[in-house]
């Protein structure tokens, strides 16, 4: 995913799948895949979260 487009014409499954392992990682999203970030979080704050997606985006199975 790229840009906002793609995620409207995503599968809502993996949007689902992607949201709930966030919250099992202790990541705090909307389920439509908002973030809220704050000038308190720190560079390690952000690195773990995009460590997280990856490694969320890996396991999760392919479409189709």
């Amino acid at each position: 995913m790229r840009h906002y487009r793609d995620a409207a014409t995503g599968s809502a499954e993996h949007a689902n799948l992607l949201h709930l392992a966030l919250l099992e990682r202790g990541f705090a999203c909307a389920a439509r895949g908002m973030f809220v970030t704050s000038t308190v979080m720190t560079v390690t704050d952000v690195d773990a979260l995009v460590a997280a997606v990856g490694d969320i985006a890996r396991e999760m199975p392919a479409s189709g």
